[in-house]
């Protein structure tokens, strides 16, 4: 539960921030990050193929790591990361708060999270879908 304090300074509103967040192992988040990237490739693989074969047809790998397209697939990749490890630790501390400990525990978080995040484009489609016809 987030507390309001008075800070003196800097280093004592990280650390009493950093404090307030639920312990996640570092394990869970890499071994999430791992899943979610592997699972990720699907839709991440044209753009890095494509930038495969523009690699292999640059003349040099100075003028390949200069283009737009590597700095592109880079940030795409980047955000990937960060963004998997961020949802990963989200649902880890989710179920750390929540005190699930079987898996139809962690099935029922599982759906409700699944439900509260592909809902409103499942709702937005369908409505989409309405009006078109």
């Amino acid at each position: 539960m987030l507390r309001p304090h008075l800070y003196s300074d800097k280093q004592s509103k990280l650390t009493l921030f950093a404090s307030d967040l639920p312990p996640v192992k570092p394990s869970a988040i890499a071994l999430g990050c791992l899943f979610t990237q592997v699972s990720s490739v699907a839709v991440l693989a044209p753009l890095f193929g494509d930038t495969y074969h523009r690699a292999k047809a640059a003349d040099s790998k100075e003028e390949f790591f200069k283009s737009r397209e590597t700095a592109t697939a880079a940030a795409s990749w980047g955000s990937s990361v960060l963004g998997s490890a961020l949802q990963t630790y989200g649902v880890g501390a989710l179920i750390n708060a929540t005190g699930t400990l079987s898996y139809k525990g962690a099935a029922y978080l599982g759906s409700i999270i699944f439900m509260a995040s592909a809902g409103p484009g499942v709702c937005f489609s369908s409505s989409c879908n309405r009006k078109q016809s």
